[in-house]
């Protein structure tokens, strides 16, 4: 599941990782690039990390509906994350990090984009 835009992840629902943990794998909307309910299969590698998380979905199951968006806010479970909330928080953590570098470069998410990461 390589390429997955930050919108699609955020849209994901907790019945998509239900049927992702039993049946490996997970339905996409590709409507923009052909077909929808196109099927994402795990590969051996993802089995396997799946399996060793399998608690962490469970205690996920058990704090969610399967309606609800797996990114959401404490209160409202119906109601997905915002990719600027994402990049906010990002944002934030960044901004310590970077305090914390010799340098004091100014990070941030955007710095990904640019490629100035990799120069880090």
């Amino acid at each position: 599941m390589t390429g997955v835009k930050i919108n699609e992840l955020l849209g994901l629902k907790v019945n998509q990782l239900e049927t992702l943990l039993k049946l490996h794998w997970i339905g996409i909307d590709r409507s923009k690039r052909g077909p929808t309910s196109h099927k994402a299969f795990l590969t051996r590698e993802g089995k396997k990390l799946v399996e060793e998380r399998k608690k962490d979905f469970e205690f996920l199951f058990l704090m969610k509906k399967p309606e609800s968006y797996i990114f959401t806010s404490e209160l409202n479970h119906y109601q997905m994350l915002s990719r600027e909330t994402i990049t906010r928080d990002v944002n934030k953590i960044m901004r310590q990090v970077s305090k914390q570098l010799p340098d004091k470069p100014n990070i941030t998410s955007h710095s990904f984009r640019v490629g100035y990461i990799s120069q880090l």
